[in-house]
């Protein structure tokens, strides 16, 4: 923090004894306030607060060229897998959205229908070299194990319903439909 400055994000550079500043997020005396961090080893996902004094989602790669706003939310989890680094961001409304972040394009990609990030309560992201999984709840099915291999929402899926006296007792055919 400085207080011409505010509190912005800074660094310290292998082999420095000094910090420097890496993002003045909110330019001038104003504070962008990162906080929040999520390690995907790559990247490092946070939260700040920018001119517009909204809470976005922030991605960096340690440099001030690799340093944006990728988006409103707070994140939540991130990992890195072969298409960027997927992370979980919950919204102002309280959804939380499963979006992967693109290095090559520079945008978020949504995993989910918006149907889905309504009905899915997610968490634990976990990633292989080509697959992304995590546990989600779902009114009809419960807590299952769901996964994606690509990016957008056309390849998201349950991979099996591990409860299946949960999903007889659903009143309404949901669409859902489990991986082969």
């Amino acid at each position: 923090w400085t207080q011409s400055l505010g509190r912005e994000l800074w660094i310290l550079p292998d082999g420095e004894h000094y910090p420097s500043m890496l993002a003045d997020i909110c330019p001038g005396p104003a504070s962008g306030n990162p906080g929040e961090f999520v390690s995907t080893g790559r990247f490092a996902v946070f939260k700040a607060t920018g001119p517009d004094n909204r809470a976005s989602v922030w991605i960096t790669d340690g440099t001030a060229q690799g340093t944006k706003s990728v988006g409103v939310g707070v994140p939540e989890d991130a990992v890195n897998w072969t298409y960027g680094v997927a992370m979980i961001v919950r919204t102002v409304d309280g959804r939380r959205r499963l979006m992967t972040y693109s290095p090559d394009s520079g945008i978020l990609i949504p995993h989910l229908t918006e149907w889905q990030e309504r009905s899915l309560n997610i968490r634990n992201l976990r990633a292989t070299t080509n697959r992304l999984f995590f546990i989600a709840t779902h009114p009809s099915f419960g807590e299952e194990l769901w996964c994606t291999d690509s990016l957008g929402w056309e390849n998201t899926r349950m991979v099996r319903d591990l409860s299946p006296n949960r999903a007889a007792d659903a009143t309404e055919d949901d669409g859902m439909e489990t991986a082969p």
